[in-house]
């Protein structure tokens, strides 16, 4: 019984100065990320002329569908906009801006070149 305890008690020493080797594997894979489109706000643009409103609503409209097609952009509904195209040509009061969650805000002047 002696022989028995000293060989239990051997070996568990024996097992207890080995070391240990904890090992993990971590594996990340990146296959796609996420993005967000962020919102703005592109505002009819400023005609200096009654005959150029038909240009800026075309430009407005192309860059619209530029932004949205890139998916990086989620141009908001002009309904949403509390400030005019007429206050906007004195610069834009950006806490009504915040107010619609736009991020951005994309406005402009159409002139005719001389």
């Amino acid at each position: 019984m002696i022989q028995l305890r000293f060989i239990f008690t051997v070996l568990l020493f024996v097992l207890c100065i080995q070391p240990h080797h904890a090992q993990a594997e971590l594996s990340v894979d990146v296959t796609r990320g996420v993005v967000e489109p962020i919102p703005l706000a592109v505002s009819p643009f400023f005609a200096t002329s009654d005959d150029l409103v038909d240009e800026g609503e075309n430009i407005v409209k192309v860059i619209k569908n530029n932004l949205r097609n890139s998916g990086l952009f989620d141009p908001l509904n002009s309904d949403l906009f509390l400030q005019s195209n007429e206050s906007l040509a004195n610069g834009p009061i950006y806490p009504q801006w915040r107010t619609i969650n736009a991020q951005a805000l994309v406005g402009g002047t159409v002139k005719r070149a001389d």
